[in-house]
């Protein structure tokens, strides 16, 4: 759900986070769904909110920590702010 959204957006997102965080938002659901909180609320929140903080947690912890890979984004991000003003 909001895997794609992450994964476009930070310079420094790798597969783990995308993939920690899909394995939550799972976790979260399944446990949802066995312990029958379905009437309560709707499982898809609570493995939203799993799914995005641990993409901020282990992206914190486990980000692209490549200065090359950095200065190609920031690169990029150069030339596309150069283009917009154009």
């Amino acid at each position: 759900m909001y895997t794609p959204i992450f994964a476009m957006t930070p310079c420094r997102m790798t597969w783990l986070p995308v993939f920690s965080g899909m394995v939550a938002g799972l976790v979260v659901l399944l446990a949802w769904k066995a312990f029958h909180w379905n009437a309560m609320r709707y499982e898809i929140v609570p493995g939203g909110i799993a799914n995005i903080l641990t993409i901020l947690i282990v992206n914190r912890f486990a980000g692209l920590k490549n200065p090359e890979t950095e200065r190609e984004f920031e690169t990029m991000v150069a030339e596309i702010k150069a283009f917009r003003t154009e």
